[in-house]
């Protein structure tokens, strides 16, 4: 065999492993010394026989070295182990440090390949920590008083974008061998269908105090003394809400037994039992409204109404608009 036929076996073997090398796989034959001035490092691999060079490279490239990724999402900050996701890629550097080049010296950079699941559950984590569910502006019971409980906005965020974005930054980091910057991660809010400005205001009654109190969130505005229901007609308890209101209500029979002998309708006036004014709870039947009898206020004397003296409740009646809440205890 002739020396020139000899060479163009071993550049076509050699040109085989490198592509073999490049796509991934371990090489199969010793290469020989490291033809080129390939620094990976501090380290220049000229010279150094294979099982050599692929262990400088395995050290001086190491993803341990590597700083960890810092992300910012919502104030909170999580960090992800850049050598939890990289695995480096000896076989393709290795590659490059017998290819064939034209330059005398040259850098091999680091190349790695970016564990996908590492990185889904870091990015779900963040999910986890990030995402809130939005919480409607409510009014509660508590001590003897109506309390308000602000509105939350919710939180949502989009885990497959930030999948991308974070396998993008660690391929830099792993080419660059340095920290990147803090990635900032953005996240949509959502609103409560009950925000602070739209809770309105709130009622509550005690029947054992015989009183009404008129609230807006933290804020006392009015109180008055009422009648309620009397024993077999007690005034429910719960939270209601008034759902109409009516100037000069007009009044009609319920049919009930205590009203058998009363006319089927009694239109405005004096003689209406619901007074001047009137709002109509969704408790059935239910009403807020005023009275002539004004003797009857403080004591347990209505069929299940709650009784203002005319002057109050008159009073009470544009400060409530249709929608509030009204908490009726004890």
């Amino acid at each position: 065999m002739t020396k020139s036929v000899r060479r163009a076996i071993v550049t076509m073997v050699l040109c085989g492993i490198m592509v073999a090398a490049s796509a991934g796989p371990a090489f199969t034959e010793e290469l020989g010394p490291v033809p080129n001035h390939a620094i990976v490092g501090s380290v220049d691999l000229f010279g150094m026989q294979e099982a050599d060079a692929r262990a400088v490279i395995s050290r001086e490239a190491s993803v341990t070295l590597l700083p960890p990724l810092t992300v910012r999402v919502a104030g909170m900050r999580f960090a992800l182990q850049a050598s939890r996701c990289l695995a480096l890629d000896v076989n393709a550097m290795l590659a490059k440090a017998y290819a064939p080049s034209t330059e005398t010296t040259f850098t091999i950079p680091r190349t790695c390949t970016v564990s996908s699941a590492p990185v889904v559950a870091f990015t779900s984590l963040i999910a986890n920590r990030v995402r809130r569910a939005p919480r409607n502006a409510a009014y509660y019971y508590s001590s003897g008083r109506l309390r308000w409980r602000p509105a939350v906005y919710g939180r949502t965020f989009n885990a497959v974008a930030a999948r991308a974005a974070i396998t993008k930054a660690l391929a830099a980091e792993a080419a660059s061998g340095t920290a990147r910057p803090t990635m900032y991660m953005g996240y949509r809010t959502v609103k409560p269908a009950v925000t602070n400005a739209r809770l309105g205001r709130a009622i509550l009654i005690d029947l054992s105090q015989r009183r009404l109190w008129l609230y807006d969130h933290s804020r006392f505005l009015k109180s008055f003394r009422v009648a309620v229901g009397m024993p077999g007609y007690q005034t429910p308890r719960g939270v209601f809400g008034v759902i109409a209101k009516r100037k000069n209500p007009s009044w009609g029979n319920p049919g009930s037994a205590w009203a058998s002998n009363m006319p089927s309708y009694i239109p405005p006036g004096s003689r209406n039992p619901l007074g001047t004014r009137a709002l109509y709870l969704s408790a059935s039947g239910i009403r807020i409204h005023g009275t002539a009898q004004t003797s009857s206020i403080g004591h347990a004397a209505s069929h299940g109404c709650i009784r203002l003296t005319n002057h109050n409740v008159e009073i009470l009646y544009p400060l409530v608009p249709v929608g509030t809440k009204v908490f009726i205890v004890r």
